[in-house]
């Protein structure tokens, strides 16, 4: 049912990109910029109402047969504002660099292309999604996403940010 539900997602989410008028396909995307925004136009403009309240991992299939997902960072709120100092898991970062190559871009003033994903409030403390993850696959990578796929979706932002955090593109908040 899951995988039957995730085609489903698929194939519209696909279709309706197709009839974009901004872009036909990610293909003719030519700069990073183009991609950001594609995929704002694709996951929020129009597609936001399919992922929003459903799980997370539901997302995954489609995002790496669109762009292949090179780094995955957990999103924390802030012990400073918890009135118990606790952090707690908010979101997940994609990124579709590698670190060495985001580092390459801001060395080099180019832009970072950021797709974050918002989950529901968790009320899952940080330190604890991290404790799942066996010692040997530890770190900033694809390994953080099964232990997050459960999480549902609350938003999704996409941006462009340059080195010295001034925005490109704008997330969608405002």
């Amino acid at each position: 049912m899951k995988r039957l539900f995730g085609l489903l997602i698929a194939l519209i989410v696909i279709c309706e990109a197709s009839y974009s008028q901004q872009f036909k396909s990610l293909e003719e995307c030519r700069s990073i910029q183009d991609t950001a925004r594609f995929m704002k136009y694709f996951f929020v403009e129009k597609n936001l109402s399919l992922f929003k309240g459903k799980k997370v991992g539901l997302m995954y299939p489609l995002l790496e047969a669109m762009l292949p997902i090179e780094d995955v960072s957990l999103l924390e709120t802030s012990p400073y504002i918890d009135p118990e100092a606790k952090s707690y898991a908010e979101g997940i970062r994609l990124e579709y660099q590698s670190r060495e190559e985001i580092l390459r871009r801001f060395r080099t003033n180019e832009p970072i292309f950021g797709f974050d994903i918002y989950f529901e409030d968790t009320h899952v403390e940080a330190y604890k999604v991290w404790q799942r993850i066996p010692e040997e696959k530890f770190g900033y990578n694809k390994e953080l996403l099964p232990y997050v796929g459960d999480f549902i979706v609350k938003d999704i932002k996409v941006y462009l940010l340059n080195y010295d955090d001034k925005y490109l593109m704008r997330p969608n908040e405002e």
